[in-house]
């Protein structure tokens, strides 16, 4: 956990720490068991993913009472704009700066947003996935060849259980 993937990025990361001295420092790994005391130093957590379908980083820091500033995909439903942080466009580097601007020359900003933080609900992996499948039933049932029953179900549909792989096989998708 909290380790450097993409070692290449080092001496940028170095670059920004020595460009501002007491602003930016790369603490490097750490272990699950100390993240909620890493996270009593964080005002702010920035999540500039170009795509992610749920995004487990956004819901760990909001449930520690953290405010995101994160990037406008799927995985960043539970953020309210203003509220409990902030959505930017994937890519605009200038809707980033200017929010993160925003923040630095409003610093009450920061109380009001974790605050709002704090009380995120945070929906269970099971409850976005049933309301996923929901939406889905929906979306078909709209189209008249297509009969779907969802509104006559007792139980929700049986998922199989996970399972991870150790050593995972990495997908790439190449497109044309």
């Amino acid at each position: 956990l909290g380790a450097l993937v993409d070692h290449e990025y080092m001496p940028l990361i170095q670059q920004l720490e020595r460009s501002h001295p007491g602003k930016l420092r790369y603490h490097g790994p750490f272990s699950k068991d100390s993240l909620a005391d890493i996270s009593r130093l964080i005002d702010v957590c920035i999540i500039p993913s170009y795509f992610d379908t749920y995004n487990r980083v956004l819901r760990e820091t909001m449930h520690l009472g953290i405010p995101a500033i994160t990037t406008d995909f799927f995985g960043s439903c539970i953020v309210e704009d203003g509220k409990n942080g902030f959505k930017i466009p994937v890519g605009d580097g200038r809707a980033l700066a200017d929010r993160m601007t925003r923040i630095l020359n409003q610093r009450s900003l920061i109380e009001t947003l974790s605050r709002g933080a704090a009380e995120t609900c945070i929906p269970s992996l099971d409850d976005e996935v049933d309301q996923l499948i929901a939406t889905y039933g929906e979306l078909l049932s709209q189209f008249p060849q297509r009969k779907v029953d969802t509104a006559g179900r007792k139980d929700p549909p049986r998922r199989r259980q996970a399972v991870h792989d150790e050593n995972p096989t990495p997908l790439i998708a190449i497109n044309q």
